[in-house]
């Protein structure tokens, strides 16, 4: 499950974790496992809570069930959108591997993927079906079920 926390209409809560698979450290979008008994609302808010401090007023699911690697693997994710309800901590809770939190401009988010900063392929998925969601939500067309192409 990914959540793309949006602090203002053009700008999404990013993360630096250091993930031990890749060695280094990682800007993504907060993103975890749906715990049992949990639906993938609940489990956005919870791990944008756990991972950056923040309180979600709202969830929308935006997509649900896409694989990280079809061919090879079976885990899937979600895509969430949190409207934010303020900050209730300081930052991650303890045994979170973050160094900094920050509000990304969506005009900075593709310079980051260009550049290499933004490497997590859920994380590239997320900000594209967020940059359909802000797009059609314009023009007041609910991306659920609106057969978005893949990502």
């Amino acid at each position: 499950m990914v959540v793309l926390c949006a602090v203002r209409a053009d700008s999404i809560i990013l993360l630096r974790q250091f993930r031990y698979a890749a060695g280094r450290w990682l800007w993504e979008l907060p993103q975890g496992g749906v715990e049992d008994g949990e639906d993938l609302a609940r489990a956005a808010a919870r791990e944008l809570r756990e991972e950056t401090g923040w309180r979600a007023d709202r969830v929308t699911v935006l997509l649900n069930g896409l694989y990280e690697a079809g061919d090879w693997a079976t885990q899937t994710f979600g895509v969430a959108l949190v409207d934010p309800g303020g900050r209730e901590t300081l930052g991650p809770c303890p045994g979170e591997y973050v160094s900094d939190v920050r509000a990304v401009p969506a005009r900075e988010l593709n310079r980051m993927i260009l550049a290499g900063e933004i490497v997590d392929p859920p994380t590239i998925c997320a900000l594209h079906v967020w940059e359909h969601y802000r797009i059609q939500s314009k023009a007041e067309v609910k991306l659920q079920g609106s057969g978005l192409p893949g990502c």
